[in-house]
Order: structure tokens, then C-alpha cells, then sequence
């Protein structure tokens, strides 16, 4: 059975991240090693406990997120992550610096989501990062979310009905869709130019979904922000199957209607 040589705690110090990004990191890559799907891993796991972005990712791309690397079933430190600039000088000043509240390559997170810039170890499916350092959108890969929004909040298909579709429409894409994986995209408020933001309390709280703050995002919106709040009514329609039902954005900072 593969394990990892550090404790969770000594292993999120030496990563300048939350306990929380490398537990979800480290269970994740465990059951990847052992041959598991990312749909079981989402589903073992739970969803708001493994993002889909982590259960799609690759070995390497895991192992390297958590700076380790294997010897025979051990997962052991591959090197100390690169510390920022800013957090070297406040060290070097003598200031002590909680590296559990950092972005190892970026700072604090709801201080970058006032800036407008993503706050998650890896952009949403549609986008990359462009040559200046900034964000840029994907077209091929736009044009299959656009299709998504369209789809789902406009004509109100279902969307696993939808992800039956998407390999036959956009072949090009070597990607496993289903359902699961397509309600995590029409519910990211990045795609209409937002970034959310959830404090450490709201992530305690109960329905930590629907708590947190919107900023305006310096990225490329791939949808408006109409397109976005018609699939959310398509989704409380269908959850509560009352046809006139309307989404209430739960989220401070959302666009006046």
C-alpha cells in the first residue's frame, strides 16, 4: 500500500499551503496509485471534498503540486517549493509568516481575488495561462462551455444528456464528461468573469456553497453573467421540480439585475 514519508502537517509547512489543499491532494494521488477512476475518487472522497480539477489531474501533475516523489510505495520530499518573493523578504525582515494562509506562488487568497486574479492551484477547463502571465481563453475549449451554458439554461436539457453528446460534438477533446463534471462547471462563477472567494469561516459553516464574496475577475469572461444565472435557474427548477422556481444568488459583490 503506497504511503506518503511525512505527516499531513509537516508535508502542508514544507508546501506553504493549507492543510486542506494538500489533504485533498494527498488522498487524491493515494487512490490515483492505486488504480482508482476519478469518478470513484470523487465519489469516495466527496465532491466538495475533491475538486474535479484534482480528480482529473495526472500522477505527475499531482505528485508535483505536492513537491514529492516515489521510492518503491513511499512518497518521500522531493525539495523545498520555490517560496515567493514577498514572503522571503517578510522572513528576511524578521516577520513571521503563516504559510498555511499563502499561495505558495502567490500570496493571500481573498488579497488576489480582490485584484481579480484566480485564486486556485489550476484554472477552470476554457482557459490557460498566456505568454504575459495573465489568463487567456481556449477556444475550442470555450466553444464546448458555451455549448454546456446554451444547453443546459436555455433549452433546459439534462446534463448528463448533455455529456452523452460532448465527445461525438467536440472529438478533438480527450476528455471523460458526465454529469457530475459538467454541474461543477455551470455552478463556477469564473466562467462569467467572477472570482468567488469563501473566507475560513464561510468554509466552516454549513452549505459552504453558498456562502462567499464575488470580485470581478481581470480574466476573459466566457459567458455573461445572464447566461450564467439561466443555468442556475434551470438547476433549482430541476432540484425542487417547481417549473416557475428562481435562483437567489447567494453570494455578496453579485451584479445588480
Amino acid at each position: 500500500m503506497y504511503h506518503f514519508a511525512e505527516t499531513e502537517e509537516d508535508h502542508a509547512r514544507r508546501l506553504g499551503q493549507s492543510r486542506r489543499f494538500t489533504r485533498i491532494r494527498r488522498r487524491a494521488l493515494l487512490r490515483k496509485l492505486e488504480g482508482q477512476s476519478p469518478e470513484q475518487i470523487r465519489r469516495e472522497m466527496g465532491e466538495s471534498n475533491c475538486p474535479y480539477e484534482v480528480a482529473e489531474a495526472s500522477i505527475p501533475e499531482l505528485m508535483n503540486d505536492l513537491f514529492v516523489v516515489l521510492r518503491g510505495k513511499t512518497l518521500v520530499p522531493a525539495g523545498e517549493p520555490l517560496k515567493p518573493r514577498f514572503i522571503r523578504e517578510m522572513e528576511r525582515m524578521g516577520e513571521t509568516v503563516n504559510p498555511g494562509a499563502m499561495f505558495y506562488y502567490g500570496g493571500d487568497k481573498e488579497e488576489r481575488a480582490r485584484m481579480g486574479e484566480p485564486i486556485g492551484s489550476k484554472l477552470p477547463f476554457g482557459y490557460r495561462q498566456s505568454r504575459n502571465g495573465g489568463v487567456e481563453i481556449v477556444p475550442e475549449e470555450a466553444d464546448l462551455v458555451r455549448y454546456v451554458f446554451y444547453e443546459y439554461g436555455i433549452v433546459g436539457r439534462s446534463l448528463p444528456e448533455i455529456a452523452r453528446d460532448l465527445p461525438h460534438l467536440y472529438p478533438e477533446i480527450q476528455r471523460k464528461w458526465t454529469g457530475d463534471t459538467l454541474r461543477e462547471m455551470i455552478r463556477n462563477p469564473f466562467y462569467a468573469g467572477y472570482i468567488l472567494y469563501r473566507g475560513a469561516e464561510e468554509r466552516q459553516r454549513g452549505d459552504r456553497r453558498n456562502r462567499g464574496r464575488l470580485y470581478p475577475g481581470k480574466h476573459p469572461a466566457i459567458v455573461s453573467w445572464d447566461e450564467f444565472v439561466a443555468a442556475q435557474d434551470t438547476r433549482v427548477r430541476l432540484a425542487t421540480k417547481n417549473p416557475d422556481a428562481l435562483w437567489e444568488c447567494p453570494w455578496e459583490g453579485a451584479p445588480e439585475e
